[in-house]
């Protein structure tokens, strides 16, 4: 993928993930949702390198035929002389078109590498740009972290339970798609529970009426 088409993502990932959904996740899971943003940044991070690393021994491929053609240059320099101290004239021509194409091959590879090395240069700049939007997404995650503990902590140990209840409950929902909670006998449960309200408040009254004789 082109260091273009990375940047896009990175942007898609910025824009959608971190920007947007962690600011307005308060109601469902900014963890999540932050881990998932680093997760698809590192997944970017990997493929950055990889162009990175396919510039870098392109690169050096370029330079090894561009250290080629100069030799094969020079070397034909004194296959022309050697040509016309013979009096092979005809022989130098012959070299001496060979060399003209040769250095034209070398012109075309002195610009290859030079497309190159900006090739290599934004790569470079793509990473600096994912790194630093991991660390965003780092900080988010960790804010996300810090301000759960902090509900947490804040939580009555009978709330924290209510809490943890709710969640298996909203789990298994969302694993099974059936509802946790049962859905028939719902009416006669809370008809018990209002008994059990009104046997409670007469035991009360009981002890209050039998302290004042």
């Amino acid at each position: 993928m082109s260091n273009e088409g990375i940047l896009a993502r990175l942007g898609r990932v910025i824009a959608g993930v971190l920007n947007t959904a962690v600011d307005t996740a308060e109601n469902s899971n900014p963890i999540a949702v932050a881990q998932q943003a680093l997760r698809e940044i590192d997944k970017i991070t990997d493929e950055a390198r990889a162009v990175l690393g396919r510039a870098i021994a392109s690169g050096h491929r370029l330079k090894a035929k561009a250290e080629d053609l100069d030799a094969e240059i020079r070397d034909l320099d004194e296959k022309i002389k050697t040509g016309l101290s013979r009096g092979r004239e005809d022989l130098a021509r012959a070299a001496t078109g060979v060399q003209i194409d040769l250095e034209a091959q070398r012109n075309a590879i002195e610009k290859a590498i030079a497309d190159n090395a900006g090739e290599i240069a934004e790569a470079e700049a793509t990473l600096s740009s994912i790194a630093s939007a991991r660390a965003d997404a780092t900080k988010r995650l960790e804010d996300a972290e810090r301000a759960e503990r902090t509900v947490v902590a804040a939580a009555t140990p009978s709330q924290r339970n209510d809490q943890r209840l709710a969640a298996a409950l909203a789990a298994v929902e969302r694993v099974t798609g059936v509802p946790a909670r049962p859905v028939q006998g719902a009416a006669e449960l809370e008809e018990l529970g209002k008994l059990q309200r009104e046997d409670a408040i007469e035991a009360r009254l009981k002890v209050f009426r039998e302290g004042q004789r």
